[in-house]
């Protein structure tokens, strides 16, 4: 997408900056998997879900508890909304959770398999980390 419509796409700097952001990079300072949680970020930023309905109007109809996480929705909620998980919007892809694990071990390893860390662009200071990113204060722990 950026590729196509952007008219400065370059992309090494959208694959560097999507890695930094979803922390699936080499990333100590957000090395958290709660804090890039899509689900609670979601909450964080939008609590209202307006920019969910806006953007996916599949959704639009869903009452704001379930809007960030329409796959927990009971099949009631679901049919109310006029939008079937699985039939007129798709189903979960990954289990943030357990995939954020998976990555943070992967990354431990190739890390270890590396004598030097390579070079990576980040934040210039934790200021910035917590104001880019928004963190709640619980998540300041990862923020060093």
């Amino acid at each position: 997408v950026f590729m196509k419509y952007l008219i400065d796409a370059d992309w090494s700097v959208s694959a560097g900056n999507w890695m930094w952001v979803s922390s699936s990079a080499f990333e100590r300072q957000l090395d958290c998997s709660t804090c890039i949680c899509p689900v609670n970020y979601g909450r964080r930023i939008e609590p209202t879900g307006d920019y969910i309905r806006h953007y996916i109007p599949e959704l639009a109809d869903y009452p704001v508890e379930y809007i960030f996480e329409p796959w927990l929705a009971p099949l009631s909620v679901q049919k109310e909304s006029n939008c079937i998980i699985g039939k007129d919007y798709p189903k979960r892809i990954v289990i943030h959770e357990q995939v954020s694990k998976e990555n943070r071990k992967m990354m431990e390893q190739i890390s270890q398999k590396m004598s030097e860390a390579p070079p990576h662009c980040c934040p210039s200071n934790v200021k910035e980390t917590r104001l880019f990113l928004r963190l709640p204060q619980s998540c300041y722990h990862n923020v060093l």
